[in-house]
């Protein structure tokens, strides 16, 4: 392989794990001119438990055999999947998302798919979040038919938890009951859209025929887009059962011949107990004009049953024509025993049904449900299309704050009641005793536009009052920066920086503000563990960085006696010596020094020879590395003086032979080299070829002839160099007396 790639493929090796857990597999591969130098690599395989969730496989395996199953990351099917997961007939399938999401991976296509949605099911198939934070989620379904989950041949699925979001489908953006049931428990389903190119009916939930059903005791139905009708839920003769849960902010947003129910649109029973909240919902009529359309019953089965008592939080809106200025509201105080137990509307008036004798009567809301009405004024003098309205409230109960109405550049700032003459704020805490009429009391609101500035997220808006204090959010719970955190927001055309999460007040900003986040740099931590080595004097390596410092070459420690072999770290097991930390790099870093003691030649090089007068050096090299140690070599000690002061011969004897005087020299050498002796001088110089020296021993030797007196012999002495010491020399002088 090249040696500049950084991809290594690995093949043919297995990792056996004995229980669930990491396994990690090291393998080398060769590099370079003719693969002559390894590399090693290090992999870790995660091996899950039983029942956990990686990958769109392991999912398709869990929905084909059933059972449980826990997400431990999220998950998004490839793109070759052409088919959604289907939960056969008999099998049981539970699901925790765990905070993961699976992603069906089709959110950016240009056109939808055949099979383009999540799950088929015809078993069972509950979904749960048992993450705290309740942070999974399914998404990213864009199909010709269902958005996100389909119910077929009298299945079942139950939402526990987790949120169904994102989808987009021909009909149930959310959830398709083609034949089975669904019980929503728990969860959401939100942001789901149908387009009116097609079927276009049920953008969170599409309850196609009579022979599907749902229950919904909890959870939200919200922020769902249906072409034609039903927002939030279409029903076609199912049965719907709601005791809990909220239904809100769902609509019919396309231009259509006709939109039904922004919230509910259904054209059979709808079940009603407990205290569910559909408000907030929208229809539009034939044209641009919106209205409030929470509930709308159409056809000749359309008809609400009250299955028992509504708790006093229910919060209810219904409206049967496609009227503006006639949406009725009716909240807590019903109580399921005595009251009529069924009814419809009809042009305003509704025919109440005795549960007892089955005759109908025919009298306004107010006087049937003993209902107070509460008209809100929004005071047309800013704009003539601001028309009063009307909510019917159940006596013993309190009223609904409308939504906030916003024309132009300004909001309504509270709704009051006159008390006394005088206007007064009204609070919505206490409950409506008697009829009464609320008016807006206005105010010049503005635009706040949040934006991620450099970092990563969808920008949004807020109203606010001009000259008033508003909430700035903390921008780290929407927006993020890889490598920055978000210390606030700063109003780009001022240049001037606010906290998040604390109130603001914009001071004469115009119609709009413009915020972005004021990112600063993470600080992360180096740490170093140098293994009882140094750093150089005066040198030192930085203890924090971010994502804007420079790159930073490590300075490598030192330890006597030793030799630093590298740096390792986190992913890098084989030592390296020079370490550059690049530009960019993001996280807290560890790195640990490594040594190894010297180990010296058992020779050394000799750079300076040793003498009498002067030390030699000698030079060890570290067989592990390039250090070297310098050994000193003693002076070579020499010395050399006479056996004897005077050594005597007789001149008898010189008379008939030559006489010799043995060792006449003594020497000590500390080199341990070869010693000669040669015959330097005589006194009496006449005589100096009477005298030989030998050599090897220093043995004198005199001839015969030689007359009587005192001779001094000079004897040079010379040591032999060696590898460690020079050649020296020193004379002796022995003296001889012949007599």
């Amino acid at each position: 392989m090249d040696d500049s790639s950084d991809i290594v493929s690995v093949s043919g090796s297995t990792v056996k794990a004995e229980k669930p857990g990491d396994a990690t597999l090291t393998c080398s591969y060769l590099w370079g001119p003719k693969g002559t130098q390894e590399r090693k690599v290090t992999l870790t395989v995660h091996v899950l438990e039983e029942g956990q969730v990686a990958t769109w496989q392991n999912l398709k395996t869990v929905f084909a055999k059933g059972g449980e199953a826990r997400l431990v990351g999220d998950v998004t099917a490839p793109g070759a999947v052409t088919e959604p997961l289907t939960v056969a007939a008999g099998t049981e399938v539970i699901l925790d998302l765990n905070g993961h999401s699976i992603d069906r991976g089709l959110a950016g296509a240009q056109s939808a798919a055949e099979g383009g949605y999540f799950a088929d099911v015809k078993g069972s198939l509950t979904i749960k979040d048992s993450n705290e934070n309740q942070t999974g989620q399914i998404c990213g379904g864009y199909s010709k038919g269902p958005g996100c989950i389909e119910v077929n041949d009298g299945g079942e699925f139950i939402l526990e938890g987790g949120t169904l979001t994102g989808n987009k489908g021909a009909y149930g953006g959310g959830v398709h009951i083609k034949s089975g049931q669904f019980i929503m428990n728990g969860g959401a389903i939100t942001n789901n859209s149908v387009s009116s190119e097609s079927d276009g009916n049920g953008g969170g939930v599409f309850l196609e025929s009579s022979v599907c059903s749902m229950t919904m005791t909890g959870g939200e139905i919200s922020g769902n887009k249906a072409g034609k009708n039903g927002g939030g839920i279409c029903s076609s003769h199912g049965k719907l059962t709601i005791s809990g849960g909220t239904i809100t902010g769902n609509a019919c947003s396309v231009d259509y011949d006709y939109n039904y129910g922004g919230g509910i649109m259904c054209d059979g029973e709808i079940h009603i107990s407990g205290a569910p909240k559909i408000t907030g919902n929208t229809g539009r009529v034939t044209g641009t004009e919106t209205i409030v359309d929470n509930l709308r019953l159409v056809g000749d089965n359309g008809k609400i049953v009250i299955d028992g008592a509504l708790e006093s939080d229910c919060q209810i809106g219904v409206n049967k024509e496609m009227s503006a200025t006639s949406p009725s509201v009716f909240t807590s105080g019903l109580k399921g025993n005595g009251t009529p137990a069924a009814f419809s509307s009809d042009n305003g008036n509704y025919v109440i049904a005795s549960e007892d004798t089955g005759e109908t009567t025919e009298a306004s809301i107010t006087s049937a449900m003993g209902c107070w009405t509460v008209t809100f004024d929004p005071d047309n003098s800013l704009d003539p299309d601001f028309k009063p309205f009307v909510y019917y409230v159940a006596r013993g109960s309190k009223v609904i704050q409308p939504a906030p109405i916003i024309r132009g550049n300004y909001s309504y700032k509270t709704w009051q009641i006159r008390k006394d003459g005088q206007p007064v704020d009204y609070d919505f805490s206490e409950q409506v005793e008697k009829d009464i009429t609320l008016t807006a009391a206005w105010k010049h609101v503005m635009t706040v536009t949040f934006g991620p500035g450099e970092g990563k997220g969808e920008p949004f808006e807020a109203i606010g009052e001009q000259n008033q204090p508003i909430m700035l959010p903390n921008p780290a719970e929407t927006f993020s920066r890889d490598g920055y955190e978000a210390a606030g927001w700063v109003w780009t055309e001022r240049d001037i920086s606010y906290p998040g999460g604390k109130e603001a007040t914009f001071y004469n900003p115009g119609d709009k503000v413009d915020l972005t986040v004021q990112w600063t740099p993470v600080k992360y931590d180096i740490t170093y563990d140098l293994d009882g080595g140094t750093l150089p004097e005066d040198q030192a390596n930085p203890t924090e960085y971010n994502i804007e410092s420079d790159a930073i070459t490590l300075v490598n420690p030192v330890k006597e006696g030793s030799h630093f072999l590298g740096w390792t770290w986190e992913g890098q097991m084989e030592p390296v010596k020079e370490v550059t930390i690049p530009a960019g790099t993001m996280g807290d870093l560890a790195y640990k020094a490594g040594f190894e003691e010297h180990s010296w030649s058992e020779t050394a090089e000799v750079t300076k020879k040793a003498t009498a007068s002067a030390e030699g050096e000698m030079v060890y090299t570290c067989t592990g590395c390039s250090e070297t140690k310098t050994e000193a070599i003693p002076k070579q000690v020499l010395t050399a003086k006479a056996g004897k002061k005077v050594y005597t011969l007789k001149v008898k004897k010189l008379k008939k032979k030559a006489q010799t005087v043995k060792k006449p020299v003594k020497v000590t050498n500390s080199a341990g080299t070869k010693v000669t002796y040669k015959l330097a001088s005589v006194k009496k110089a006449k005589f100096k070829k009477k005298f030989k020296v030998n050599a090897s021993n220093g043995t004198i030797t005199v001839k015969k002839g030689v007359k009587k007196g005192t001779y001094t012999v000079k004897i040079k002495v010379t040591t032999a160099a060696n590898d460690k010491y020079a050649a020296a020399a020193k004379t002796v002088a022995v003296k001889v007396k012949v007599k």
